[in-house]
């Protein structure tokens, strides 16, 4: 759904909304928290545990989601940021009661903290507006928090041609343990 969204992403107009994908999953999640409090058999510390495992999973897709948009303007970023905001309060327990109400008295989720919920996808999208430099510094410093092919996409956003290849080729040597932050294609050639 999130590439669907397609042009939007590079947008030189900043939208008033959010997109109309992220109203669509939270009713879908609004749906799962009723099917689980519908369960008679279901132990509640179980449904609490399903709830935070399904809340996790959708913020680790919509960041997988928004890591994968190909082109993204200051605009673009700026729906992202809206579309995560949307989606932690159309999923916060308040919100997943109203939405359900009509279907009797509706127990409420659990309010959760998350280690990667919305500040882990926010800080994401925060980094993608950072000059190429510090997009480095801030992936040398985090690569161990997200995969390979989000830190990959900040590059790709931010830069382009040669010094791309040199940035990729240092974030792959992190994941891969080899390779020092401040090493260059020219100081690798000097090596061989």
């Amino acid at each position: 759904e999130i590439n669907a969204v397609g042009a939007q992403w590079g947008a030189t107009e900043l939208n008033e909304q959010s997109n109309v994908y992220v109203e669509w999953i939270c009713d879908r999640y609004c749906f799962l928290w009723l099917c689980l409090t519908k369960g008679e058999n279901l132990p509640v510390g179980l449904r609490r545990h399903t709830w935070k495992d399904l809340v996790g999973v959708g913020y680790l897709a919509l960041l997988d989601g928004l890591s994968r948009v190909p082109l993204c303007s200051t605009e673009g970023r700026s729906l992202m940021t809206m579309d995560l905001a949307s989606f932690a309060s159309g999923i916060s327990p308040i919100a997943v009661v109203e939405r359900i109400k009509d279907n009797g008295n509706p127990e409420m989720p659990p309010f959760l903290s998350l280690t990667r919920g919305r500040d882990y996808v926010d800080a994401y999208i925060k980094a993608s507006y950072l000059p190429p430099e510090d997009i480095m510094k801030w992936i040398a410093a985090h690569h161990d928090c997200y995969h390979l092919h989000q830190c990959l996409a900040l590059i790709n956003t931010a830069v382009s041609g040669r010094q791309a290849n040199d940035m990729i080729h240092q974030v792959k040597g992190l994941y891969e343990g080899g390779i020092k932050r401040d090493t260059t294609v020219e100081q690798r050639k000097a090596r061989v």
